[in-house]
């Protein structure tokens, strides 16, 4: 059982309080990508695929 959470526990990202304020939104989108840049790409790949373009602050 230990493992099996371990292996689920692995995955779970626990996020801080989000106040919406721009300096949050601009990490949660912008910024993030130091951290997990896989992800971040993958995010903005999904952004492309729903919108049909990237974000203009997309580098």
């Amino acid at each position: 059982m230990t493992s099996l959470i371990r292996s689920v526990a692995s995955d779970f990202l626990l996020r801080g309080v989000f106040f919406a304020r721009c300096e949050d939104i601009d990490w949660f989108l912008w910024d993030v990508r130091r951290v997990f840049p896989e992800a971040h790409r993958a995010f903005l790949d999904a952004i492309e695929a729903a919108c049909g373009k990237r974000p203009s602050s997309a580098q």
